[in-house]
């Protein structure tokens, strides 16, 4: 789980991930749960704390967890799942060069050893998105910006994706600047980003804590290449993968690369360029 707090940018390693969530918890402003099947990272942060609709992700790809607590509903979850859980404090390190509580890490070497110490087996039965050189094309052509506004017209929560097209990557933007990753220095890119509609915010609870649907059917925009699906999304059950489809209801074949699931509720703004 990575903070997206303003003063946990820029996150170390987030480029790196190979599926990234980004959806909203309380204060309007969002966080990331990364993805990593691949690679060495030296430090990976910071992490905060879980939220229930984010484990209802991990649980899907049976993955290791990792996070710095969490609500209690999303506890609560990790426990029915029976998620595996890597919160134990000899995982992590603090980077007392950073303000706290934005400055804990982690490792792809120490999430590793999570794994070997609880001697948990590698997931053999996860859905598998498909990947091709030459997937579908888009048929709308205003997939080059994306502008999603989290938090109504706040500066700080729009996050903008502008089109590259000598490199057939999307550029992230937060708040009206670049956004960087602290490991290499370099702007954050995508190679495929969904705008994943869900229904509107069900609640605010205690803490100003949110409650997101993120179960059955909607809306999802698939943007790759500079250009635009207009399809669907599918996740019925809380084991389910979330599964994305074009307009005649076929599965997506997405170009190889890392993918960001931007995830906004209905009543949020959405914008293509």
């Amino acid at each position: 789980m990575f903070d997206n707090h303003s003063l946990a940018r820029p996150q170390a390693n987030l480029q790196n991930a190979s599926v990234v969530y980004e959806t909203l918890v309380e204060g309007s402003i969002t966080r990331f749960m990364g993805i990593f099947d691949h690679g060495t990272q030296e430090s990976i942060g910071p992490i905060r704390s879980a939220r229930p609709y984010f484990t209802q992700w991990a649980d899907a790809i049976d993955a290791a967890y990792a996070h710095a607590g969490g609500s209690p509903e999303a506890l609560q979850k990790i426990r029915q799942y029976e998620i595996k859980d890597v919160i134990e404090g000899k995982f992590f390190w603090r980077d007392y060069a950073h303000e706290s509580p934005h400055n804990l890490f982690t490792s792809s070497e120490l999430l590793s050893r999570a794994v070997r110490d609880n001697k948990w087996v590698t997931p053999t039965t996860v859905s598998q998105w498909q990947f091709d050189d030459t997937p579908q094309k888009g048929t709308l052509a205003d997939g080059g910006n994306i502008n999603l506004h989290f938090s109504g017209n706040a500066l700080g929560s729009l996050v903008r994706w502008e089109y590259v097209p000598n490199t057939k990557r999307y550029k992230r933007f937060q708040a009206g600047v670049a956004h960087e990753d602290a490991a290499t220095g370099a702007q954050i890119t995508a190679k495929t980003i969904i705008a994943q509609v869900i229904p509107p915010i069900v609640s605010i609870g205690d803490h100003g804590r949110l409650t997101l649907n993120i179960l059955g059917t909607g809306t999802a925009h698939i943007i790759f290449e500079g250009k635009r699906i207009e399809g669907t999304w599918k996740k019925e059950l809380v084991s389910d993968r979330t599964m994305f489809y074009d307009e005649s209801g076929e599965e997506i074949v997405f170009p190889r690369g890392n993918i960001f699931v931007e995830v906004i509720p209905l009543d949020h703004e959405v914008t293509f360029e």
